[in-house]
């Protein structure tokens, strides 16, 4: 694993657990495993916390909440003994924080809705630009569909919109085109809108020169996090104005060369949302269902049953789970210390720990 950052460190630790007579005991090795975690983790530093507990204007006691400040990037096993009274587990992990995903071994499979581009020309432009739609559509799907973990199918721009977490007064379609925001993509599909802004041609000495600007959303498809978007500005040569510029350029389609600019730019920047979506964090509140804890990930999202995630919030408290139950778009988790009860966690916001595979 290539690391990007010179913080990251990797560490060894043992955490050890002790039976104590009650039915958890039967876990041991999972409490160790937790505690060994703990304390890689708080060797990339930890911040504390802490309240005082005041009863009948009386303080009763002092309460200090010590978290870990650095992330756990990967972990392996070292060594594991358990017996009937104790466990103890080693692990190297490496601990601290990335400038940039360096691996993403988590991918997800995504289903995409794109639509059509919009296209905002300005009078002054060529009439031609306003057939664009067409082949920057084409292009588009063409270039998704053969990216690896992505299935694309084609929406109806005017009839249909997206299940996007915006509210519809924010909804990109009808801030754009008025479009109603009723009707939404098939379950669990992320919508791909590309836009195309034509301004008025520009012109030089040499020639007449194009400004475009491109902006692509995607949605990210989790209740809290706002749409993934990338925008791009193009200066395209359209027809010379000189005749030796003429001569240069008349091997060349001006308007198939603009076109096919235009749709190789929208691609590659719908391709990095796409991989940026991929490899996106997955984080969420714990729901609590029938007595168990359930996010909104799963087999799709790349998630398997050696993904752990972990509590985030500074005045929470550190507590790592484990995946007991998979289907393609949920995960059903328990918490690594037995002794903790799944009600005390509903609510918690959690994140799951990137490398680990």
């Amino acid at each position: 694993m290539q690391l990007a950052h010179a913080g990251v460190i990797t560490v060894e630790t043992t955490g050890q657990a002790v039976a104590t007579g009650a039915a958890s005991d039967t876990q041991l090795e999972r409490q160790a495993l937790q505690q060994a975690l703990y304390l890689a983790a708080l060797k990339g530093g930890a911040k504390v916390n802490g309240y005082t507990a005041v009863s009948k204007s009386v303080m009763t006691s002092d309460v200090l909440l010590v978290r870990p400040d650095a992330k756990i990037l990967d972990y392996t096993v070292l060594g594991a003994e358990t017996n009937s009274k104790t466990s103890t587990v080693k692990i190297r992990a490496i601990v601290g924080e990335l400038d940039a995903p360096a691996l993403c071994e988590r991918r997800a499979d995504l289903t995409i809705a794109l639509f059509p581009p919009t296209l905002n020309v300005d009078h002054q432009a060529p009439p031609w630009l306003m057939a664009l739609r067409g082949p920057t559509t084409e292009t588009l799907m063409n270039s998704l569909m053969a990216q690896d973990n992505v299935n694309v199918r084609l929406q109806n721009q005017v009839t249909a919109t997206t299940n996007s977490t915006l509210s519809s007064e924010f909804n990109y379609a009808s801030l754009t085109q008025g479009v109603s925001a009723q009707a939404k993509t098939t379950a669990k599909s992320l919508a791909l809108r590309p836009h195309i802004k034509v301004h008025a041609v520009s012109t030089t000495v040499m020639t007449n020169l194009l400004p475009v600007t491109l902006t692509v959303f995607l949605d990210s498809g989790l209740s809290d996090v706002p749409p993934l978007s990338a925008k791009r500005s193009l200066v395209l040569p359209l027809q010379p104005r000189s005749a030796i510029a003429a001569l240069a350029k008349s091997a060349s389609n001006p308007r198939k060369d603009t076109t096919d600019a235009i749709a190789e730019s929208l691609s590659e920047m719908a391709k990095d949302l796409l991989t940026e979506r991929a490899c996106q964090p997955l984080a969420a509140r714990l729901e609590a269902q029938n007595d168990a804890l359930v996010l909104p990930f799963g087999l799709n999202d790349g998630l398997t049953k050696f993904h752990l995630a972990y509590t985030e919030g500074d005045d929470t408290a550190y507590e790592i789970l484990e995946i007991v139950a998979l289907t393609p778009h949920s995960s059903t988790l328990r918490p690594l210390d037995s002794t903790r009860k799944n009600i005390e966690l509903a609510g918690k916001r959690v994140k799951f720990m990137e490398l680990k595979q």
